[in-house]
């Protein structure tokens, strides 16, 4: 019997919990719903205010112990010796008494009943016993149908189904007449009222900065984003300086950020990706300029999408193949140098660094060049002399695939292609394959590197600035946490190759193909070489072609690409702008770049003077 007990009482519970979770899912306050940055305190849905309630009501619940207590219930009246014949009300009347009562599910209110139906009696002569501790007696009444009946103490509490606890706390707090003391329980409030004032110069300064709504997000979000290089600290020293400025008072960091927190939707962000002009241009016309676009719009969202899936494709023939290496590519944003928090960074010209990653998707490993401006600068030559070295780094046999934006400067070029060429016929790969993903949705996977360096940037700075260029090559490396740490090659500008005059070598016979058809390089999505076919670059105007088209160079170059003798890209370093110098030179002069670094910028600046 004790186990069936168990079983019952635990199959309770269940089912009590079971309704404790779906009306905390659906209790959902629409009136209340604020648009802020996070989300809004809802204690209707907290698991102790529900079971607060539920104790207020009378209802089941589960106590702290886990344990079940049960709904209340109405008792049995006294018994058939009670002077005031209690026991001959209606047990109809009861009820509604006992529901009313449970129905207030307040506890203040609640208490308000007791005191209300109860009356202090007076006895005219009182024997005083030294060292009694009894109290004063009381009269309990209940009114039925408009008529105030007196009851006795057992039939009050059996009715209403509480205890003597309840009808002397509640005395207690009445304090001898009608009004009750609210609860005090869990509304200990310490924290001093901020000036409505002061609340509004936070506003107003939050409201100062300009902000944006999101690129991709508009019909889901109505987040705005403002700089991503500011935080929440430095917008707050930013105000207080305002504000001691003006010789006002201003409110403390913690009024700020919950104002900022609770009264605004602002992110901090910095787009990953500019936004495809194809796409927003289509998105913000007419009906009848989305009509006279819809053909342009559906080619462009069709070559997305296959894009996508062509990569994918090939990143599953790599899983299967070992002889096929699918890799992206990049340049990553400029990391300007020095580097760190210090304000005057921020408005002087500085050195910029350049690293070029490969990522490759199949195996995850990284590879990174890195150079800066006062080396080689960032254009084709630098892209093709990077992309080359890692190409003869791979072992022989392999089918390389590439993918990459389609930057005209950089990539989309006969310089690189040229350098496909030459690399094909110096090395053993069997083949190298460049696609180039949809102008505007050039996300990949490797821009995961960039975020990756950009995380181990700002852990760097906490320790300090980055002054000199020779600081970022470690950081890189110990960038990556998990797996194989990023492979870095640090360029010199006699390591640069001049693929350029090799391009130039083949005039303009890039322009026709085999078929004596003009070549669109805007429409070209594919390139591809091949060890059998040296003197050929096959390319695809749509990733949906059965087959390649051909530029046959054999009859047409002015050079054994075999033969072929590479020349450096530079004969000197490049000319470093005299503003950029100057305002080296500044930051070493006022000591902004410590003393032990000064002598690079100093020696730097000399030797790279203007033309």
């Amino acid at each position: 019997m004790v186990g069936e007990n168990n079983n019952h009482e635990k199959e309770e519970g269940q089912e009590i919990e079971g309704n404790l979770r779906r009306e905390e899912d659906n209790i959902v306050n629409e009136e209340q719903k604020v648009n802020s940055r996070k989300r809004q305190r809802r204690p209707e849905t907290w698991k102790r205010n529900i079971k607060k309630k539920k104790v207020n009501s009378g209802e089941s619940y589960i106590s702290e112990g886990k344990r079940v207590i049960q709904a209340k219930e109405m008792r049995k009246p006294c018994s058939d010796n009670c002077i005031h014949k209690c026991f001959n009300m209606e047990t109809g009347s009861r009820k509604t008494i006992f529901s009313n009562f449970w129905g207030l599910s307040d506890n203040d209110l609640q208490r308000q009943f007791v005191v209300s139906h109860m009356q202090l009696l007076v006895p005219k002569y009182r024997r005083v016993i030294e060292g009694s501790n009894r109290g004063n007696n009381f009269a309990y009444y209940f009114t039925i149908n408009g008529i105030r009946r007196r009851v006795c103490k057992t039939f009050f509490m059996n009715t209403l189904n509480i205890g003597d606890r309840l009808i002397r706390t509640s005395w207690k707090k009445s304090k001898d007449c009608a009004i009750i003391e609210k609860d005090k329980r869990g509304n200990t409030n310490s924290h001093q009222t901020v000036e409505e004032s002061i609340k509004d110069s936070v506003r107003n300064h939050i409201n100062s900065f300009h902000r944006i709504e999101s690129h991709y997000l508009r019909a889901q979000t109505s987040r705005e984003f403002i700089d991503g290089s500011l935080t929440l600290a430095q917008m707050y020293r930013f105000y207080k300086d305002d504000q001691e400025e003006k010789k006002q008072p201003y409110a403390k960091k913690c009024t700020y950020d919950t104002i900022f927190n609770t009264e605004f939707n602002i992110s901090f962000f910095r787009p990953k990706k500019d936004q495809c002009s194809i796409c927003e241009s289509y998105k913000n016309g007419n009906e009848a300029e989305k009509r006279n676009r819809q053909e342009e719009y559906d080619r462009h969202v069709k070559n997305k999408v296959r894009s996508r899936e062509e990569k994918q494709k090939d990143i599953a023939m790599g899983k299967e193949n070992n002889n096929i290496i699918v890799s992206c590519f990049d340049l990553q944003a400029v990391l300007p140098t020095p580097c760190g928090d210090i304000s005057t960074f921020f408005y002087k010209c500085r050195l910029n660094c350049l690293n070029f990653t490969i990522f490759e998707i199949t195996s995850r490993n990284g590879f990174c060049y890195f150079w800066h401006e006062g080396i080689a600068m960032r254009g084709a030559n630098e892209i093709a002399t990077c992309l080359l070295d890692y190409l003869s780094s791979l072992p022989a046999g392999k089918d390389v695939i590439f993918y990459s934006d389609n930057c005209v400067g950089q990539n989309k070029n006969k310089i690189v292609i040229s350098m496909y060429l030459y690399a094909i016929n110096k090395t053993q790969l069997k083949s190298i394959t460049h696609k180039f993903l949809t102008v505007g949705h050039t996300q990949n996977e490797g821009d995961s590197m960039h975020s990756v360096i950009e995380k181990a940037k700002k852990r760097m700075l906490r320790s300090g600035p980055i002054y000199v260029p020779s600081q970022w090559p470690p950081l890189i490396r110990a960038a990556k946490k998990e797996g194989k740490p990023y492979k870095v090659r640090e360029l010199a500008t006699d390591e640069f190759m001049d693929f350029k005059s090799m391009a130039n070598g083949f005039g303009q016979k890039f322009s026709k193909n085999s078929e004596n058809e003009k070549v669109v390089w805007n429409d070209i999505h594919v390139f591809r070489v091949e060890k059998d076919f040296p003197d050929t670059v096959f390319y695809k105007t749509d990733f949906d072609s059965d087959g390649y088209k051909k530029i046959d160079l054999s009859s047409r170059r002015s050079c054994n690409l075999s033969e072929f003798v590479l020349q450096e890209a530079y004969s000197t370093h490049p000319v470093l702008r005299d503003k950029t110098k100057e305002h080296l030179l500044e930051l070493c002069d006022k000591n902004l770049i410590v003393k032990v670094h000064q002598p690079f910028y100093r020696d730097f600046c000399k030797t790279l003077t203007q033309n």
